[in-house]
């Protein structure tokens, strides 16, 4: 479903008040250690070592370079989340097409999937996203978008599932309903 929606910068608006952004006690899965949380909770198998990062579909585990090599904390939990948005798609948990060789069409569908479901959790962890670092898939993605206009729509969705599906290994966020949550990071994500 296509909705529009007018929005205004609170500086345009008389008579609201202050944005006041929710600190660590008002949302505890806001903090760093939550990509953390999430990945030893879902139990994947994590192999540290080498120089990239990736998601093994036939041997079921995710390898990412030494923590040290990242720019960040913050940059080491969003390639790991990354690739845990792959890990999701084993036929075991929410069963994707993960059999597209690099430079296919099947491969910039699965990831445009994983990186916007990496928007959507940074978001929520309040990890930064750096989209624009990830140049090498943007042209096929923007070949199958103009194939197909309602693609968008079904990686948006698939990248939500994928989302709450991580999200639910985080105690402190399974406690609160993907409602409240979920759709808000989709829509400012998108809206982004």
């Amino acid at each position: 479903m296509l909705r529009a929606y007018t929005v205004f910068n609170g500086s345009q608006i008389d008579g609201i008040p202050d944005y006041v952004a929710p600190d660590v006690k008002a949302a505890p899965w806001r903090r760093p250690e939550a990509a953390d949380i999430i990945l030893t909770n879902s139990k994947a198998i994590i192999r540290i070592g080498g120089d990239r990062a990736f998601y093994s579909p036939s041997l079921d585990f995710i390898q990412l370079p030494d923590p040290a090599s990242f720019e960040s904390p913050y940059a080491f939990s969003s390639t790991a989340l990354h690739e845990a948005s792959h890990w999701s798609g084993h036929k075991s948990r929410l069963d994707r097409d993960l059999t597209g060789r690099f430079g296919s069409a099947a491969y910039a569908q699965e990831e445009l999937r994983a990186e916007l479901a990496s928007v959507f959790l940074g978001k929520i962890l309040d990890l930064p996203c750096d989209i624009p670092n990830h140049a090498d898939y943007l042209a096929s993605w923007i070949i199958k978008l103009k194939e197909d206009k309602r693609e968008i729509f079904r990686a948006a969705s698939d990248a939500q599932r994928i989302a709450d599906y991580l999200l639910a290994f985080h105690p402190d966020y399974a406690d609160h309903s993907n409602a409240d949550l979920g759709s808000d990071a989709t829509d400012t994500a998108l809206a982004a």
